[in-house]
Formats: structure tokens, C-alpha cells, sequence
């Protein structure tokens, strides 16, 4: 503080500086600076209630040698917080230390309770010297697949700086992270489940965080030995439900509803000749003639309706296309719900509550069940090889999308079954939320991730 500032702060009080002794003076400056507010705070997150985020705090002090008194200022023990902070940020971890704390570490289970309890207790111990926390990375098979933003693949075969899906259960959402960490470990035996009709398809090693939804409708996490061990010993089986669908929504994709809903006829029955847009629609069924007229109001085109049945509709499409490629994975969750709407009036049926989707392009097929499971709704992927050109069956049930691994009197209750991993090994991601989206043999399903060992 100046010393204009000091006869002014005086003033205020009804003081004159002839007033105060020179100890006395010392301590109006000490006690304004203490009391003045810094911006530290601003850069770095971090609130300080000791120095008021100045990063200094000042004191009366007395020099013995020439005998006067003065103002000292030293640095606040904060400063070593924000020093950690600014290294974590440079180093990459950004937010890391103000984002995981014990208030924000959510309890869902009793050992999760306990581990908090005793970390705790470490913090406030001043003479504890180290705290050790571990747990068992397991997962899955190398056969899992995971899914990367623009197609399913191998979870054997995850290459760094992918992204993969992680499931947040609070809002069911999907959503596309990379991952904190991939891991690959050895491993001699896993447990296979699979249910009578082949609902769900899974490989997860005994220390596995399996994730279930419980008979209150919440979602939970149990060490997958458990799971085993219940299942086992009671007659009707494990109770919890596993998880098939989600809700997910990319960036949206440049094209309006009804041309959304044109490829989808397009990639289905459409045909182009050489290079460009120009698309043939070729129909026998009066309720595909119809849809396409509807489809096409307000597109310039042309129906040739032939002697022999058929109604050829020549139009320019929207996109040049005949699969569904990685570009349709960008549709909006409102996008997706259009082509879930659309889709079964080309390559489908419908049975009742029962549709299935067919196609000979894997590329396609793979994309409709991705939007069936992430609007919501249970679906299976299929190969069927009778013929010599193999086609692809996305079976869609618009029932309950979580499959039950029990059965009343145990006659139909999933099977578990231990196998032997072809490659010798278990994979696993760690992911922010806890869970994961993965799927086997067409059948997707919801999982716990990984333990960590801290």
C-alpha cells in the first residue's frame, strides 16, 4: 500500500497518520493487504481463503538490528497447490485433480464405500506414508468388438488414439471418448455366456466387472465370479438383467428428412449408371410404387411402368450410394430415428412387434442395427450363408431391450461355460463413466470396464 493509499484508508476512519505510532501504521498496511482480493483463482481453478488468491500473505515484523518495524510478505502455502495444478495441466491432465475428489466419487457399493472410508481416513493421517489401492484388469475376448465412431472392430485389433463407446447409466447415454487406457493381458480361461435363443453373446474373464440392471431398474456393477456363483447355485439363475441398447446422436448430417428417407430406398432397390447421381428405382410391390411417389414430390423425375409389373423410377438421388457408409454413423438422434422409421419399408418385414432387416452389404446391415440399438431398441445380427451369396439379418424386437439370464423352474436359464481364449488373452479399455458398449457375435450389450489399480 501506498502512503497516499494509507492517508486515505485513515481518513476513512477519521484517523491522521500524527494519530498512529510507526508499529501501529505497519499493521493498517499488513491487515489491507491481507484483507485485499487477488485473481489467482482465474487461471487456475483453485480458491484460497488464507491469502484471498494474492499467492503472498503479509505480517508485522521487527529488524532487531536497526530496531523499526515493517511489512513482510511470504509466499501462501497455496502456492504449492497451484505449482501441482499448473504441472498436471502442462504434463496433459488437465482438470484431473479438481474433477476426481472424494465428493465427487460416487458410492454405489459397499466395497466402493469402504475403499473411500480408508482413503480418507489416509488424508487426514499426517504420519501415513503411503496408501495402496489394487484390483484385477479384467474383461473380454479378443473377438469383442468395440465400436470407434465409424464402424465395429475387433478389440484384439485397437489401435492408439481410437475412440470407443461408453455407456453413462444415468442418461443411458453413448457416447464416443478415447479411451484412458487399453490394456492386454495373458489369460488361461474365460466364461462364455450365451442365452437358449442366443439374445446376448459374451466372453468376460472372473475378475470382470459385470454390469446388470437390478429388479428396481437401476444399473449395478458385481464382480463377475459373483455373478457366476449366484447363478450356479440358485435353480432359476442370476436375476440381473443385461442392457442391450442406449440413446446416441452424432453432429447431424447435411441432408433434410425426406431425403433421408429417399436413400434409404435408394440403397435399398436404387440403381446408378456409371459416375453419376442418376438412380433407378425398379418396384413390383404397389406399396413400394406408392412410397416412392410420395417420396419424390417435388423431385423432378420420371415412373415407366412396365408390362410385366414393375414401376421404374429415374430420379437423381441425393448421394451417390448403395451402402450405408461411415458417414451415416454422424445422423443426429432425431436422423436415426427417421431411418428407423423408413428402413423396413424396403430391405424388411414386419411381424407384429417383430421387424428384420436385410441386406447383403455387412456395412449396412452393421449400420441399421447400430441405429435400432441406439434408439432404444433390442437387435441381433445374423449371417445366413444357405445361399451362395451370404445375407446379412438384423432382427429388431421392440419389446424390453434388456435380456434375462434366469428362467422360472431353471429349464431355459443362460449357460455359462468356461473356455479356453484362442489367443491366450483379455482386453479391456478404461473409460470415464465406468462402462462400456460392446458387442459379440452381432449381439450387442452394455459392460462394466476394467479395475485400476492406483
Amino acid at each position: 500500500m501506498t502512503y497516499e493509499e494509507l492517508l486515505q484508508k485513515l481518513a476513512e476512519k477519521n484517523l491522521a497518520i500524527r494519530d498512529l505510532t510507526p508499529e501501529q501504521v505497519v499493521e493498517e498496511q499488513v491487515k489491507d493487504y491481507n484483507n485485499s482480493i487477488g485473481n489467482l483463482n482465474e487461471s487456475d481453478g483453485y480458491n484460497c481463503e488464507r491469502c484471498h488468491n494474492k499467492g503472498y500473505v503479509s505480517e508485522v515484523a521487527f529488524n532487531e538490528r536497526f530496531g523499526y518495524t515493517y511489512e513482510k510478505r511470504m509466499p501462501c502455502k497455496c502456492m504449492r497447490t497451484r505449482a501441482t495444478l499448473q504441472r498436471a495441466k502442462r504434463s496433459g491432465l488437465g482438470n484431473i485433480i479438481t474433477d476426481y475428489t472424494f465428493d465427487k466419487f460416487i458410492v454405489t457399493d459397499e466395497w466402493q464405500k469402504n475403499l473411500k472410508e480408508k482413503a480418507q481416513r489416509f488424508c487426514m493421517d499426517a504420519d501415513a506414508e503411503w496408501f495402496f489401492v489394487g484390483g484385477q484388469v479384467g474383461c473380454v475376448d479378443c473377438d469383442t468388438e468395440y465400436f470407434n465412431g465409424s464402424e465395429w472392430k475387433r478389440i484384439a485389433d485397437y489401435e492408439k488414439g481410437e475412440s470407443v463407446l461408453q455407456y453413462d447409466p444415468t442418461t443411458k447415454q453413448g457416447t464416443v471418448i478415447i479411451p484412458q487406457r487399453y490394456i492386454v493381458r495373458e489369460a488361461e480361461t474365460l466364461y462364455k455366456i450365451q442365452t437358449e435363443r442366443n439374445h446376448i453373446d459374451m466372453v468376460l474373464s472372473e475378475d470382470h466387472n459385470f454390469a446388470y440392471i437390478t429388479t428396481k431398474g437401476n444399473m449395478n456393477k458385481k464382480p463377475f465370479k459373483e455373478v457366476m456363483k449366484m447363478h450356479n447355485e440358485t435353480t432359476q439363475g442370476f436375476y440381473g438383467k443385461v442392457e442391450t441398447a442406449f440413446n446416441y446422436s452424432g453432429k447431424g448430417i447435411d441432408l433434410t428428412e425426406n431425403e433421408i428417407r429417399l436413400m434409404c430406398a435408394v440403397i435399398s432397390d436404387g440403381h446408378f449408371r456409371k459416375d453419376i447421381k442418376l438412380c433407378t428405382v425398379n418396384v413390383k410391390k404397389e406399396r413400394k410404387k406408392e412410397r416412392m411417389r410420395q417420396l419424390l414430390k417435388g423431385v423432378n423425375y420420371k415412373e415407366y411402368k412396365k408390362s410385366n409389373g414393375y414401376s421404374e423410377f429415374r430420379f437423381y438421388a441425393p448421394r451417390r450410394e448403395k451402402e450405408f457408409s461411415s458417414y451415416w454413423y454422424g445422423c443426429s438422434h432425431k436422423q436415426l430415428e427417421i431411418i428407423k422409421d423408413e428402413v423396413f419399408n424396403w430391405d424388411g418385414s414386419v411381424c407384429g412387434k417383430r421387424k428384420a432387416f436385410f441386406s447383403t452389404s455387412k456395412q449396412s446391415a452393421d449400420f441399421i442395427q447400430f441405429v435400432l440399438s441406439a434408439t432404444g431398441s433390442r437387435a441381433t445380427l445374423s449371417v445366413d450363408t444357405r445361399k451362395e451369396k451370404p445375407c446379412y439379418v438384423v432382427l429388431h424386437s421392440s419389446y424390453k431391450s434388456t435380456v434375462s439370464m434366469c428362467s422360472t423352474g431353471g429349464e431355459h436359464k443362460a449357460q455359462i461355460t468356461p473356455i479356453i481364449p484362442t489367443d491366450g488373452k483379455q482386453y479391456c479399455f478404461t473409460v470415464d463413466t465406468g462402462y462400456l458398449i460392446l458387442r459379440r457375435n452381432g449381439r450387442i450389450f452394455i459392460t462394466g470396464n476394467c479395475g485400476k489399480t492406483h
